[in-house]
């Protein structure tokens, strides 16, 4: 090993990904759109850190999609590694798929690292001019839990040192604290698909950098990955690099200012065109924002919302900001403009259905522990009736398409609110009409 460079040195720096899950095509995307698939998204990575010069490509596992681990994942990864080797920049993989280790095996180069295969430390230093400047000690492990980590001692307190882990989620969840006390800079860790800086300031630095590119709803927001700097003490720090080309997200756009459905069409338009200018502001790399639309608030435009909600689901491409925004899901929980105290002190239909109403709200998850029993059944059976209802095999291509793996309570409850309003809405023109 080479002696540990002397005095003042410039920090270390390494670009930090995970979760490429390459061989999985996203999700509510057209297949084989250029430049929404991982792969590209990974040769961007790659670009990146040959154009910065960091000192180290760093991947905290699963690389490659489990079903898929011996086609497109082989071939990218193989890619990967030789053109960073070959440009000299060390990269260092903590990973447990055998598919992985195998493409390692294949590049066959000593800047190209696996670490702790076989739940062992091992670790691989990263040099400069001849000197050790960063030590990387790497576990990689299915069910490893920090607590039981057996941390290599007798580490040098002139080179700093990152622990790489790839394990499973809940290894880390009791066992933040235990790794914080360890005589490391940081750890970088895999650990679901969300990024998240999970710890700084007093004590290591804790990233979680999550997926590369996101590939379902369930993983929204801007993603990519993050450069980490060492300095010679010690202290790192993290800044996320937005390099997915990809982005999912919510957006709620509240109807209550809106007289009629032209009114509520402009709110839903102006809605979509801010989410599409503040994604190209932070995540400039985004060419698709796939969005569910949530349209709430109590609104004198009620009648014509179910219209503009079928009607914004065909839409489904809109250009916004440069980008493509899709819009692939409309929930839809408004309720009309009505005053429900007046309406429910009253007797007969319209009175029951605007105690009803009340008594359900407008938003959120449903108090069923704080409904009365006749109200409790009703809720029961509308459960029912939406798991039977996703289960049916006319909507398998939404559930393959993860379009059907919301919440079921909160669907629930967005459709039983709708559908008391809609008896409540028709009922007060029937008595108008009486």
């Amino acid at each position: 090993m080479s002696e540990p460079v002397v005095g003042v040195r410039a920090p270390v720096r390494l670009l930090v990904a995970g979760d490429l899950r390459l061989g999985r095509p996203p999700a509510q995307a057209p297949p084989g759109e250029p430049g929404l698939d991982v792969a590209s998204v990974v040769s961007a990575a790659a670009d990146f850190a040959l154009a910065r010069g960091v000192d180290a490509l760093v991947l905290t596992g699963d690389l490659a999609e489990v079903g898929n681990q011996h086609f497109e994942a082989a071939g990218v990864l193989d890619r990967l590694f030789r053109r960073l080797a070959e440009a000299g920049l060390p990269v260092v993989v903590a990973d447990t798929s055998d598919a992985v280790a195998r493409v390692v095996a294949l590049v066959d180069s000593p800047l190209v690292r696996l670490l702790g295969r076989g739940e062992t430390w091992e670790d691989a230093p990263i040099t400069r001019d001849g000197h050790d400047v960063l030590r990387l000690a790497g576990w990689s492990s299915e069910g490893a839990h920090a607590t039981d980590l057996p941390f290599p001692a007798g580490l040098d307190p002139d080179i700093p040192t990152v622990g790489v882990l790839h394990s499973a989620a809940d290894a880390f969840e009791n066992g933040l604290a235990d790794l914080r006390v360890l005589p490391v800079a940081a750890w970088l860790i895999g650990l679901g698909h969300a990024p998240a800086i999970l710890a700084e300031g007093d004590g290591p630095l804790v990233l979680a950098p999550g997926a590369l590119q996101p590939l379902s709803p369930d993983e929204p927001g801007a993603h990519g990955a993050f450069l980490v700097t060492v300095a010679a003490d010690g202290a790192a720090t993290a800044e996320a690099v937005p390099l997915a080309t990809l982005h999912y997200g919510t957006v709620d756009v509240d109807l209550a200012e809106a007289a009629t459905a032209a009114d509520a069409r402009a709110l839903c338009a102006a809605a979509l065109r801010e989410h599409a200018a503040l994604i190209r502001e932070a995540s400039p790399a985004v060419v698709r924002a796939v969005v569910c639309l949530r349209l709430v608030g109590r609104t004198a435009a009620f009648a014509g919302v179910d219209a503009l909600a079928a009607e914004l689901r065909t839409d489904a491409d809109l250009p916004h900001a440069g980008l493509t925004v899709a819009v692939t899901r409309v929930e839809v929980a408004v309720a009309p403009l009505l005053d429900l105290g007046r309406l429910a002190a009253g007797s007969g239909a319209v009175a029951t259905l605007a105690r009803l109403s009340a008594r359900l709200g407008t938003d959120g998850p449903l108090d069923v522990g704080s409904l009365a029993p006749a109200d409790r059944t009703l809720v029961a059976r509308a459960t029912d009736a939406v798991r039977t209802a996703r289960g049916a095999r006319v909507f398998e291509p939404l559930a393959a398409d993860g379009r059907l793996d919301g919440d079921l309570d909160a669907e629930t409850a967005g459709r039983l609110r709708r559908q008391v309003s809609r008896l409540l809405d028709a009922a007060l023109a029937q008595h108008a009409d009486g």
